[in-house]
């Protein structure tokens, strides 16, 4: 019986794994989808329940390259791939990140101050009014 109360979103980038400890070398794999905190990651190698990861999510459009490390921690193994919970996954600023990488194709200065926009805004909401992305 499904117990997720989050809604999934369908999400596709590559990604790359370690293990908290460093006592295993890293591996990769990518994203099926995200929710709140989670996400179904299709995985080269062996991962348990419970197991301490890092996971390193990396958006790519043309040249520039986005990439979101964050620690958690393994929730399910499946052949479908392992559940991975993090209190640092935000699917609303993963599909933010996203959209910047796809409304600034070729123009990385545009890139970094839309990414510099909401970084701040995130961090001091009251502090600068609404932006905004137009493609």
């Amino acid at each position: 019986m499904e117990r997720r109360s989050a809604e999934r979103v369908q999400f596709a980038a590559p990604i790359t794994i370690g293990d908290s400890t460093k006592l295993r070398c890293g591996g990769y794999g990518k994203i099926v989808n995200i929710s709140e905190n989670g996400a179904l990651l299709r995985v080269a190698g062996k991962y348990a329940v419970d197991d301490q990861v890092t996971v390193s999510i990396h958006l790519v459009k043309g040249s520039a390259i986005l990439s979101v490390t964050m620690p958690g921690v393994v929730t399910r193994t499946s052949p479908e791939g392992i559940g991975f919970h993090s209190p640092h996954l935000d699917m609303s600023s993963l599909l933010h990140f996203g959209e910047l990488l796809q409304c600034n194709q070729g123009n990385n200065q545009q890139l970094q101050n839309d990414f510099f926009t909401f970084a701040v805004d995130a961090l001091y909401p009251f502090a600068i009014a609404d932006h905004r992305i137009a493609c």
